[in-house]
């Protein structure tokens, strides 16, 4: 099994390497081929590997779920591929109830020019949910009512009442 960790190319000084041992119990070896080259052909690059090695965890995921959270960061965040392989800890992030929910919330505060336009989606999308409620929902109370109740709704998985742009 550490050989087989090995062969994802994390190495065994890595923090990630009882991540990849951890994923090659539970996976077996033809889905971890199947699912790197679905990686490569989803994102568009032979950088697959790297997105492995950097979040072993993701191998786990069904291609269905790479498929789809992948084809939102890059159509609706408007996420070049290689920016996603840089990232790919962001793939292990709930589609519904993460990176929807925060992506809609930052729209809504870009079109009101209250954030930056050019923020950082990492950074968004990987912080925790009390630094986020604080730095751009509880701030924003009185600027867009009803942002937080919206948002609070979208991450527990309801469908929230249309926002006002």
């Amino acid at each position: 099994m550490v050989a087989r960790a090995e062969e994802l190319g994390v190495p065994r000084n890595s923090r990630m390497f009882r991540h990849a041992l951890r994923t090659i119990c539970n996976v077996t070896p033809e889905s971890i081929s199947g699912k790197i080259d679905f990686l490569r052909n989803i994102l568009g690059c032979s950088e697959a590997e790297v997105a492995v090695c950097k979040s072993p965890r993701i191998l786990s995921l069904s291609e269905d779920n790479l498929g789809r959270t992948v084809e939102f960061l890059k159509v609706q965040v408007g996420l070049e591929p290689s920016y996603i392989v840089r990232r790919p800890g962001m793939l292990l992030n709930s589609l519904q109830r993460r990176l929807l929910p925060r992506h809609y919330a930052i729209k809504v505060l870009k079109v009101k020019g209250l954030v930056k336009e050019n923020i950082d989606f990492y950074s968004v999308a990987c912080m925790p949910e009390k630094r986020f409620t604080e730095k751009f929902l509880d701030c924003h109370k009185e600027s867009v009512p009803g942002l937080a109740g919206a948002y609070a709704a979208a991450c527990a998985g309801q469908v929230p009442h249309k926002m006002e742009l």
